[in-house]
């Protein structure tokens, strides 16, 4: 038995390392334009590889005592073998030969094969657990923080490749470093037009990068763990109520079924509503699936990248696309936490009462679009909204009040805005979105506590009160300091930017703030900067994503509990 085990151990890092040279050898494939060289020899090994996979699953099973107990633990890996074998029985059979042509047949193979290849890896890798494949002792945030590192560095490599770019991989790697950043950190920012610069390779490669930057990959990873083996363990659970500051461990599997789920079916919903609407203006059916799909990760994701060169601008006047992406951005924007409260307590059954969080979350963001809108309306009204229609004024001051929360995409010419609207969308990409979202900024809910704090102060009140509740000091700290890290960061590179590029200072103090908020709108300066200020643009998209206090953490020291009480001093003058 323990001879059977270890060969058992043997075929699973076989088959996980096999998979994993297999995927590289796909993406070297169609990077490098390698099909004709190298094809017969990957799926070669493609093949020998399912079969081992298959022969592995068959053994275990009938290897297992309880044949039931074993297939609902492990339903997934034998829904795949048990796919993957039905394949080579049709195959064999010859059954895609008299559906389809000689050629389609190949290639419709092929990409079953590539796709069996991809969830394989997938499933070794969650099985594999990164708690144990990194070093222990990191710090969850820690971990956090090295896995956006790991998918920039991957993203940056990809974007490299020829088959990536329209010009054959003639981008330089700080080019396709702060692309990969923009897309991993879900801010939009471009150096080059993702539109004409980047082929339908490179495109593919930004979309997979801001869903996975957008949902992060240690919730990805431990949402397939618990997809493919029914439970997370201890320390992903302990590692996940860290990052969405959740402190109820049984709750984590609900929350990401909910984050997942949600995710999923609000994205190919509303890429059917914008199939429905672009479809007629675009050449094929295949191209405006793209477009949608695209358009409907990268505002659900909150990352303001576009397949339109000109953004949404020749949209200005179209209702559904407007509500769509603006419903998405909003959305995708209020945190998954909330949302997953918000759903909590409309369920019929066991309804559980709106935190303060979720209160504090959504007043703040109604309050900060619909005052957005106006003043956008108004002092734009005359000036660069001059020759759009009523509708077209609307709908443009309702939607830039929206897309400067985070998301980055614009209807209408950012750089032709007077100086005042710039400075207040500066301000609400500043505060950004939610916590627990893809979002960037010092989050609503800091906003919403420091606010709370100067009322409360100015009533002379000794705590801090929101919604008939009183607010943990400890929570006013935080904010506080939240607060100052940000705007120290955010002068400090304003003030390197202005002595390394000459420009506009409002139009560089909108790009700094863009970058940190992870917005991705821009005045039209970002492909200009020289390598210095694209290099501190991309740290502070990066900072802006993490956050400030997430980083101070990661370097900070365990705080040792202090045994004695000093006495309070209250004889210190404020203001």
């Amino acid at each position: 038995m323990y001879l059977m085990e270890k060969v058992f151990k043997i075929l699973d890092i076989t088959i996980g390392s096999l998979s994993f040279l297999i995927l590289i050898a796909f993406i070297s494939e169609y990077g490098f334009d390698l099909r004709e060289q190298a094809e017969g020899i990957i799926y070669l090994f493609s093949n020998v590889l399912i079969i081992i996979f298959i022969l592995y699953h068959i053994t275990a099973l009938l290897l297992s005592k309880n044949k039931v107990e074993e297939i609902k633990k492990m339903k997934f890996p034998y829904a795949f073998s048990l796919l993957l074998l039905l394949q080579f029985v049709l195959i064999a059979c010859g059954v895609y030969k008299n559906i389809f042509s000689s050629g389609s047949n190949e290639i419709y193979y092929h990409t079953i094969t590539q796709v069996f290849i991809f969830f394989l890896f997938v499933l070794k890798l969650s099985k594999a657990n990164v708690t144990y494949l990194l070093n222990k002792k990191l710090k969850p945030v820690q971990l956090f923080i090295l896995s956006f590192l790991i998918l920039i560095i991957i993203g940056t490599l990809l974007l490299k490749m020829p088959a990536s770019t329209v010009n054959k991989g003639n981008i330089s790697i700080l080019d396709a470093l702060f692309t990969s950043t923009s897309a991993v950190c879900v801010t939009g920012l471009i150096v080059k037009d993702t539109a004409n610069d980047f082929t339908t390779f490179g495109k593919i490669i930004i979309l997979i990068l801001i869903q996975l930057g957008g949902l992060g990959i240690m919730t990805s990873t431990a949402f397939l763990t618990m997809l493919f083996f029914s439970r997370i363990s201890v320390t992903e659970r302990f590692m996940l109520s860290e990052i969405y500051t959740h402190e109820s461990l049984p709750d984590i599997p609900n929350i990401l079924k909910a984050i997942f789920f949600s995710t999923i079916s609000i994205e190919l919903f509303c890429s059917a509503v914008l199939f429905i609407s672009w479809h007629k203006d675009l050449p094929s059916y295949k191209t405006a699936i793209f477009h949608s799909v695209f358009h409907s990760v990268s505002a659900f994701c909150n990352a303001g990248f576009s397949t339109f060169s000109d953004s949404l601008m020749k949209y200005s006047n179209n209702i559904p696309v407007i509500i769509t992406i603006s419903f998405l951005i909003i959305i995708g924007g209020l945190g998954f936490l909330t949302l997953f409260n918000l759903f909590s307590a409309v369920k019929p059954k066991n309804k559980k009462i709106i935190s303060t969080h979720t209160k504090i979350v959504l007043t703040v963001s109604l309050t900060l679009i619909t005052t957005g809108t106006l003043l956008i309306f108004l002092l734009e009204y005359n000036n660069s909204f001059i020759n759009l229609t009523l509708k077209e004024k609307i709908l443009s001051s309702f939607f830039q009040s929206v897309t400067a929360r985070t998301a980055g995409f614009n209807t209408v010419n950012i750089g032709s805005l007077t100086t005042p609207i710039l400075l207040l969308i500066s301000f609400l990409m500043l505060i950004g979105g939610s916590p627990g979202s893809t979002a960037g900024g010092i989050k609503t809910t800091t906003f919403g506590i420091l606010i709370a704090s100067v009322s409360n102060t100015i009533q002379n009140k000794d705590c801090i009160e929101i919604f008939k509740r009183k607010i943990d000091n400890r929570i006013v700290f935080k904010a506080f300091s939240l607060a100052v890290l940000s705007l120290s960061y955010v002068s400090v590179i304003f003030m390197l930017m202005l002595i390394m590029e000459n420009k506009s200072p409002v139009k560089v103090f909108f790009e700094v703030i863009s970058a940190f908020g992870t917005v991705g709108l821009s005045t039209g300066i970002t492909s200009m900067l020289s390598s210095a200020g694209k290099i501190l643009i991309i740290l502070t998209m990066f900072i802006g994503r993490l956050g400030p206090i997430t980083l101070a953490l990661s370097i900070s020291r365990q705080n040792k509990k202090n045994l004695l009480n000093y006495p309070v001093d209250s004889n210190i003058m404020i203001g």
